[in-house]
C-alpha cells in the first residue's frame, strides 16, 4: 500500500503599498511608495529624489536630495533630509571663463551634536590670485562653522533650502572680492565622525583668517608701483 506524502502548508506573505512622506520642510506630503510586507523593515533605508518632485518647486530641479526613512507609523514612512547635491550638469553650465572657481570640503558640527560634511562652491566675477582664493575659503569655513555651532541640523537644512545662508555668505565674501555665484554644492549628514584637534575651534579659525588678511594686504602693498619723488632744488634769491 502506497504511503501518503506529507504536505506542508505554504505561508502566504501579503504585501502592500506603503506611502513615503517627505520631511516637514517639504510639506510632509507623499512623494512615493514602497511595496513590502513589513514596512517597519524600511526604517534607515534611503531614497534619492529630485528637488522638483520632493518640494513641488521648479527652482529645485537642479538639486537631488537623499531622504532617510526614520519612522514607520500609521502605515506611513516618515523621512528626514540626509543630504543634497547639485547636479553635475548644472555646475558645468554655471562655470565660465575669466572667473575663478573656488571649491572646498570640510565637516561642521551642529548645536544638536550632528556632524555634516559640507562642500561649498563659488565663482568670482574675474580671475583672482591664490591668496584671495585661500581667503575666500577661510571666510566661508569660518561662517559655516559658527552657523553650525549656533544652529540645529534642521535649522541648517532650512537655511540652505531657503538660500538664506548663501545670501549671507555672498554679502560677507563680497568684502574680499566681487562674487558672481555661491552655492552649497553638496552636504551630507554623517553617521559618525572623529573630531580632530582644534577642528571646531572658532578662535583658531579667526586667527588664521586674520593672518591671511595681513598676508594679502602685504602682498598688494608689494605689488604697488614705486613712485620716485623728485626733489626740486630750491634756489634762494
Amino acid at each position: 500500500m502506497a504511503q501518503k506524502r506529507k504536505t506542508t502548508e505554504r505561508k502566504i506573505i501579503k504585501r502592500k503599498w506603503f506611502p513615503i512622506i517627505s520631511p516637514e520642510l517639504f510639506g510632509a506630503k507623499e512623494i512615493g511608495d514602497t511595496y513590502t510586507a513589513d514596512y517597519e523593515s524600511k526604517v534607515s533605508k534611503t531614497v534619492d529624489i529630485n528637488g522638483m518632485f520632493a518640494t513641488g518647486n521648479m527652482r529645485q530641479q537642479n538639486i537631488n536630495y537623499t531622504l532617510e526613512i526614520v519612522k514607520a507609523e500609521n502605515q506611513e514612512l516618515r523621512t528626514i533630509i540626509k543630504g543634497a547635491n547639485l547636479l553635475s550638469s548644472y555646475v558645468k553650465r554655471i562655470v565660465r571663463k575669466n572667473s575663478s572657481r573656488v571649491d572646498d570640503s570640510f565637516v561642521i558640527k551642529t548645536k544638536d551634536n550632528k556632524y555634516v560634511r559640507i562642500k561649498p562652491i563659488l565663482l568670482t566675477k574675474f580671475n583672482v590670485v591664490e591668496s584671495t582664493q585661500r581667503l575666500l575659503r577661510l571666510g566661508t569655513k569660518q561662517k559655516l562653522l559658527i552657523f553650525g555651532l549656533e544652529s540645529t541640523y534642521d535649522d541648517l537644512t532650512r537655511a540652505i533650502y531657503k538660500s538664506d545662508l548663501q545670501k549671507d555668505l555672498v554679502k560677507l565674501l563680497s568684502n574680499i572680492c566681487p562674487i558672481k555665484f555661491f552655492e552649497i554644492r553638496e552636504y551630507q549628514l554623517l553617521s559618525s565622525h572623529v573630531e580632530k584637534k582644534n577642528e571646531f575651534d572658532i578662535e583658531e579659525i579667526k586667527k588664521i583668517v586674520e593672518l591671511t588678511i595681513k598676508e594679502k594686504k602685504s602682498e598688494e602693498k608689494s605689488k604697488r608701483p614705486i613712485v620716485k619723488e623728485e626733489k626740486e632744488d630750491k634756489t634762494s634769491e
